[in-house]
């Protein structure tokens, strides 16, 4: 399993944003649902509220979904649907009434150079062209739609396109412990485009 650092605090630690560290139950639970992720919108809803309602560990909440995006063992399939889950809880980072959502557009920003060395990674690694075509344009979709919604300059979006199709080995070294059964078929989700405009939050308590 993702591997974890440092001393557990509790719930009263979190006078700084994004600091409170997940109990064990929340960590357990957040890595369920990133190890048993499809591209379903329910899957993706409802690991995406669970980020929302555990803003106050958002550092935490990406630290994991780093680890878990950029594991080279992992299905192509779980690692897009990882990545649109990514995409939901940035799209709802500026949402209204969630309380230090926007913790989590900082902290990605951090994270997604490294996350799309390792979607580079595992595109080369493709032998097959129409299935690499295919990952690729579920990832230039994403960027796309990132863009559209305009929450990083176009210089840093482009640099992660450029990452995406770089040739060259990348600098960062991916990790290679996994959440997910290696046994499952490496094929890309069929149908992510519809839901790629992020789903946005208009009640977390219900």
């Amino acid at each position: 399993s993702i591997r974890r650092s440092g001393a557990w605090k509790s719930h009263g630690d979190a006078h700084v944003i994004g600091k409170r560290k997940l109990t064990d139950g929340e960590r357990d639970a957040f890595e369920d649902m990133l190890r048993d992720l499809t591209a379903s919108r329910g899957d993706i809803r409802r690991a995406m509220l669970f980020a929302l309602e555990h803003c106050d560990s958002s550092d935490e909440i990406v630290e994991t979904m780093t680890e878990a995006l950029t594991l080279m063992e992992t299905p192509i399939a779980t690692k897009l649907a990882r990545l649109f889950l990514l995409s939901d809880i940035l799209h709802n980072s500026s949402a209204r009434g969630v309380k230090n959502a926007s913790s989590f557009r900082r902290l990605l920003e951090t994270a997604l150079p490294t996350i799309f060395e390792s979607l580079n990674a595992m595109y080369r690694s493709i032998s097959g062209r129409i299935t690499a075509e295919t990952v690729k344009e579920h990832v230039m979709k994403v960027i796309r739609v990132w863009e559209g919604w305009s929450i990083y300059p176009s210089t840093f979006l482009n640099g992660l396109r450029a990452t995406l199709v770089n040739k060259q080995t990348p600098s960062t070294t991916a990790q290679t412990s996994e959440l997910v059964s290696p046994s499952k078929p490496l094929v890309a989700p069929t149908a992510p485009a519809d839901d790629l405009d992020g789903e946005p939050v208009d009640n977390l308590d219900g």
